[in-house]
Formats: C-alpha cells, sequence, structure tokens
C-alpha cells in the first residue's frame, strides 16, 4: 500500500527525490494515518530538506489518510496555510457560488505546522 511507496521511495531517495527545488513543497498529513505514517512523512520532510528543498509539513489533527480535505474545517485550514485569511477567501468563494458563507465556517484549529 501507501506505507510501503513511502518506504521504497525513501530507501531510493537519490533516484526519487528532488534536490534544490525552487518551487516550495507542502506536504499535509493526518495523525491518524494508518496507511502512511507520520514517522514516515517526517522522514520524508527530514531528506527533502536534507537535499535543500524548501518544504514543510503541516499534520492535521483528528485526520486519517483521507480526511486532510474531506471535512470542510480542514479544507478551511489547509486552504488558509497556503493562500491566507480564510474568511476572506472564504467569502469570495461563498460570493461566486451564490451561498452564504457563515452557513458553512466551522471552527478552526486542527492543523499544526512541522
Amino acid at each position: 500500500g501507501n506505507e510501503q511507496m513511502v518506504r521504497f521511495a525513501l530507501s531510493k531517495c537519490d533516484t526519487y527525490l528532488p534536490h534544490e527545488t525552487e518551487s516550495p513543497i507542502v506536504i499535509y498529513y493526518g495523525k491518524q494515518d494508518a496507511l502512511v505514517l507520520e514517522s514516515s512523512t517526517l522522514e520524508l520532510i527530514r531528506q527533502l530538506k536534507e537535499r535543500k528543498c524548501d518544504v514543510k509539513g503541516i499534520a492535521v489533527e483528528d485526520c486519517d489518510h483521507n480526511g486532510v480535505l474531506s471535512k470542510v474545517e480542514n479544507l478551511i485550514e489547509v486552504m488558509s496555510s497556503l493562500v491566507g485569511d480564510a474568511e476572506e477567501w472564504a467569502a469570495e468563494i461563498a460570493k461566486s457560488l451564490g451561498v452564504d458563507k457563515s452557513l458553512s465556517m466551522p471552527e478552526q484549529n486542527s492543523i499544526r505546522e512541522e
């Protein structure tokens, strides 16, 4: 499965991991992910940093492998970490969809940067 793929990639890091990327890399992962273990994700981040890549890992609390973007509150946190203020972009998205954003804005607090 996914964990085996990550372990394989880490074992072949000279082949599969980039060196000195110009674009930033953001890795989101669920703290309760049973498919790709947190230790493997942190090792991947460490190896990318060793290669001078601009990388950061962001842990999503109370989240499994597929839950990072499946919950609205997690999606809000992820988007905010990428593009800025959640209220501002959520209002723009709601406006473009013709919906009342106040009906779907849960509390934020579920992710943290590693």
